[in-house]
């Protein structure tokens, strides 16, 4: 009985399976990171160097830039390609507030 019910229950509005995965623990699909296309060109990391184009002051202050990039700048034509990443384990690497 309960396969009839389900039928009524709300599906979410987008159903796929990208999923993200610690880059060293898991394995990947698709390279995210730099030197890749879908690299972040901002960094927060003032004492080495990095493939980053430009230096921020926050984190915060480098996901607003990035999400502009994507939405508004030189990187709004990889929206085009967000099919290439649909269904697959993009890997990611957040280091911890404070180990910079």
């Amino acid at each position: 009985m309960d396969d009839f019910f389900d039928t009524f229950k709300p599906k979410p509005k987008y159903e796929h399976t990208t999923k993200v995965v610690h880059f060293r623990k898991e394995e990947y699909d698709v390279y995210i990171g730099r030197p890749s296309k879908w690299g972040c060109p901002f960094t927060i990391i003032k004492d080495r160097s990095t493939r980053a184009e430009y230096l921020v002051g926050s984190r915060k202050e480098l996901f607003e830039k990035y999400q502009d990039w994507l939405e508004n700048g030189d990187g709004k034509h990889l929206l085009n390609d967000l099919h290439e990443l649909s269904n697959r384990r993009l890997p990611l690497l957040i280091v911890p507030i404070g180990k910079m």
